[in-house]
């Protein structure tokens, strides 16, 4: 039982390495009291409610372990999204949606989709479909179109003519 004991505690205690950066969650907060708690009580000879305070300790690292791991993606999406945002921004300023409508119109749906995601708390999703939105206008180019009439000019000043138009 006293092994068991310091292989959770030791698992504990590995992954408040990995939660450095957002050590000030409640789940970590409560997984650090009962950590102490159960060192405590195995210190007094009271094997089982340090075992008790132990599997505590385990249950909210893993909560604090989940949360990090929902912050990490969240952060993940927010990139994204950003970028998609600015993508699908400068698609519009160039007029993707005249001439290049298939592209402009996926990149928008998807782009929709990810904010659904996204405020569904859902970020691995989101952050997905804000990268298919990078993917849809990655052929979109600023395209300067061609003026709707031509004069030509005189040969004999700019050498201008049917051919070389």
């Amino acid at each position: 039982m006293k092994k068991s004991l310091v292989f959770i505690c030791s698992i504990f205690l590995l992954s408040l390495a990995f939660a450095v950066s957002y050590r000030n969650n409640t789940y970590q907060k409560l997984a650090d009291e009962y950590t102490r708690k159960a060192q405590n009580a195995l210190d007094a000879g009271e094997y089982v409610l340090a075992e008790s305070y132990a599997q505590k300790a385990e249950e909210n690292a893993e909560l604090s372990q989940a949360f990090i791991k929902k912050m990490l993606a969240k952060s993940d999406a927010d990139v994204a999204m950003k970028a998609a945002s600015k993508k699908l921004d400068w698609a519009k300023k160039i007029s993707a949606d005249k001439n290049f409508p298939m592209a402009y119109t996926s990149a928008q749906k998807s782009f929709a989709s990810a904010q659904e995601s996204y405020n569904a708390e859902d970020y691995v999703t989101a952050a997905s479909f804000a990268k298919q939105v990078l993917d849809a206008l990655v052929d979109v180019k600023d395209i300067t179109p061609l003026p709707k009439y031509y004069v030509v000019q005189p040969w004999a000043d700019t050498k201008d003519c049917y051919w070389n138009i």
